[in-house]
């Protein structure tokens, strides 16, 4: 899987995540961690999506928001890795406080009809 860089996302608590940058086509590994979908346009990522997963691998197949995350034009997927699941929903957390994402309901509360 050919890293293209890394990239630092900033939580709301003013945490700094590394992350590494890889072409939104190339498989993922099969490791627990955080994923962000970006639009990468020069050298500026805007976060499309944020989530967290216990395989990445698995993850990426028929992903439940990939018709969003193609709409908003995500080129890249950022990568890292966090094996602790109470870490993972820490950090997802707080990404998600820090980033208006297009495609996290979080960000885009659903109203019930």
């Amino acid at each position: 899987m050919p890293k293209l860089a890394t990239i630092t996302f900033n939580g709301k608590s003013g945490t700094a995540y590394s992350f590494n940058v890889y072409p939104i086509t190339e498989e993922c590994p099969s490791e627990s961690g955080i994923y962000i979908f970006t639009k990468a346009d020069g050298v500026s990522h805007t976060a499309i999506y944020i989530g967290m997963a216990a395989s990445l691998e698995s993850r990426f197949y028929n992903h439940h928001k990939d018709d969003c995350i193609d709409k908003n034009g995500a080129n890249r997927i950022c990568l890292m890795q966090v094996k602790n699941e109470s870490d993972r929903i820490k950090i997802e957390k707080d990404l998600l406080a820090n980033y208006a994402t297009k495609c996290n309901e979080v960000n885009n509360p659903v109203t019930p009809k």
